[in-house]
């Protein structure tokens, strides 16, 4: 049985939370740092699971600045 990392686990909360429209576009998200408290886990892994989103188009990160929801395009 393969546990989900958890990285990807707060990354597939957010995309959730963003689908269902709780969070839309101009959101901010929790930072590393909140992320980290939040989720009880390590910074670095908050940072991958906001580096993931971003990846994705989910998010844009801003320096100094909490992550914010980027807008979505409709499912195809």
């Amino acid at each position: 049985m393969q546990r989900t990392p958890p990285y990807e686990q707060v990354a597939e909360h957010y995309r959730q939370e963003i689908r269902r429209g709780a969070l839309s576009a101009g959101d901010e998200l929790p930072s590393t740092r909140n992320l980290a408290v939040q989720w009880d886990i390590a910074k670095s892994t908050a940072q991958r699971a906001l580096d993931v989103l971003k990846g994705e188009g989910w998010i844009e990160s801003r320096p100094g600045k909490p992550p914010i929801v980027l807008p979505q395009k409709p499912a195809p």
